[in-house]
C-alpha cells in the first residue's frame, strides 16, 4: 500500500508539472504572437502603427547620394536648421511583419516594368523619393519628365541598372482625371499645367502609380472624374497582365505645422484624429477652401470605385494618408519660419520613404 501511495504521489506530481509546463508553453507562445507578429501586412494593415526612430531599420537611408536638384517645390532642409530629425524615422505596421526595403528586390519584382508617376506636387516628391532610394539621379523638370517614349535605350528614368532594368518617369496631374487636360508636353511655363495628358502616354508605361491630389474638388465631380479614369485604366490593364495600377491615398495638410512640430509616436489603432481644433478663420480656410475635413471621404470613395471596376489582382492601393497624419514635422518652412506650408515637406522626409516600402511589399512581380 505505501509503495502504491507513493507511486500515485508520484504521478500526480508529474502530471501537475506537465499542466504548468504546458500553460508556460501556451503564454510564451501567445506572447509571440502579439510582439513579434509572423505573417505579412496586407494593404489596410499598413494604416495602423507606430513611427519609430531609426530609418536604417526600415531598410532606407536619411541621405540622399545626389544633390536635390533645387525648385520651388523640392528642396533639402536649410543647413542651420533647428527642426526635429524628421528623416530618420521608419513606420511599423501593428501586428502584422512588413519588408525590409531593399534595392534588389524591388528591381527583382520590378523585372524590368517601367513605371508612370501621375499626380500633384506631393506625388512629385514621391517620385523623387523612388529616384533617391533607389540611388539613381532624378530629372529636375517637375511639370513632365517623360523623354524619348519610344527608345528602350535612353538614359532618361533609368533605374535597377544592372538589377534586371527599368524606368520611372513622372508627370503632373492635379486630379485622378482623363479629361479637361493639356497635351503631356505643353511648355512647363504655360498657364495650365496642372492636368496634362497622361492618358496619351500610359500605354508606354506597365505599372502607373495615381494619386487624387491634394486640391480639392466637390466630391461629386471627383467621383465623376474617378469613375472615367477607372474606365481607361480597365482599358489599360486589359493589354497585358504585366501591367499595374498603384492608387496612392491623399494626406491632409498639417495646419498647425510649424519649427518645432515633432513626431507623434502614438500607436495608432484606428483612424486618427484628421484634423486639430480649429479657429472660426482657421476652418473657413483648411475645411470650406482646401476641403481637408472631406479628404477620409473622398479616398474611401475613390478606392471603392477602383476596387469595384478594376481587377483586384492589377490594383494596389497604398493606405498612406493615416501614417502621414502623424507626421506635423519636416514641413517647408516660409518667412524665417514664421509660416508653415501644410502640404510639402524637405526631402529626406522619412514620409515619402516609407511609402516606397509600402509599395515594395505589395507590388506584385512580373504576372502575378
Amino acid at each position: 500500500i505505501g509503495v502504491v501511495r507513493i507511486l500515485l504521489n508520484s504521478l500526480s506530481l508529474l502530471m501537475l508539472l506537465m499542466r504548468s509546463a504546458n500553460c508556460q508553453a501556451q503564454n510564451t507562445t501567445e506572447h509571440v504572437l502579439i510582439t513579434e507578429p509572423v505573417h505579412h501586412c496586407t494593404a489596410e494593415q499598413f494604416k495602423y502603427g507606430q513611427w519609430i526612430r531609426g530609418i536604417s531599420a526600415c531598410g532606407l537611408v536619411s541621405r540622399f547620394d545626389f544633390p536635390l536638384e533645387e525648385y520651388r517645390l523640392i528642396l533639402p532642409p536649410p543647413e542651420n536648421h533647428t527642426f526635429n530629425d524628421f528623416a530618420d524615422w521608419c513606420w511599423k505596421p501593428y501586428n502584422c511583419k512588413a519588408k525590409i526595403f531593399s534595392v534588389d528586390e524591388f528591381c527583382q519584382r520590378l523585372a524590368g516594368r517601367k513605371i508612370l508617376v501621375v499626380g500633384d506636387s506631393t506625388q512629385h516628391e514621391f517620385y523623387v523619393t523612388i529616384h533617391m532610394q533607389l540611388h539613381t539621379p532624378y530629372q529636375p523638370r517637375t511639370q513632365w519628365v517623360v523623354d524619348d517614349l519610344d527608345n528602350d535605350n535612353s538614359t532618361s528614368g533609368r533605374i535597377c541598372d544592372g538589377k534586371g532594368g527599368g524606368r520611372l518617369e513622372y508627370i503632373r496631374s492635379d486630379q485622378i482625371s482623363v479629361t479637361n487636360v493639356v497635351p503631356w508636353n505643353t511648355p512647363p511655363n504655360a498657364k495650365t499645367v496642372i492636368t496634362r495628358d497622361w492618358e496619351a502616354i500610359a500605354s508606354h508605361f506597365d505599372i502607373l502609380i495615381l494619386n487624387k491630389g491634394t486640391h480639392y474638388l466637390p466630391e461629386e465631380i471627383s467621383k465623376n472624374q474617378t469613375r472615367a479614369t477607372a474606365a481607361f485604366l480597365r482599358a489599360f490593364l486589359s493589354q497585358s497582365p504585366r501591367k499595374h495600377v498603384v492608387y496612392r491615398t491623399t494626406p491632409l495638410g498639417h495646419p498647425h505645422c510649424s519649427c518645432r512640430s515633432k513626431v507623434n509616436e502614438t500607436l495608432l489603432l484606428s483612424e486618427p484624429t484628421w484634423l486639430p481644433p480649429l479657429s472660426k478663420s482657421e476652418r473657413y480656410l483648411f475645411c470650406d477652401q482646401y476641403g481637408y475635413d472631406k479628404f477620409p471621404r473622398i479616398n474611401e470613395a475613390t478606392v471603392n470605385i477602383l476596387k469595384d471596376m478594376l481587377p483586384p489582382w492589377q490594383l494596389t492601393v497604398l493606405y498612406v494618408a493615416e501614417m502621414t497624419a502623424l507626421r506635423p514635422d519636416g514641413h517647408r518652412q516660409l518667412d524665417n519660419c514664421t509660416k508653415c506650408d501644410y502640404v510639402h515637406r524637405y526631402l529626406p522626409s522619412s514620409v515619402a520613404d516609407n511609402w516606397l516600402r509600402m509599395l515594395l511589399h505589395l507590388l506584385p512581380t512580373h504576372g502575378v
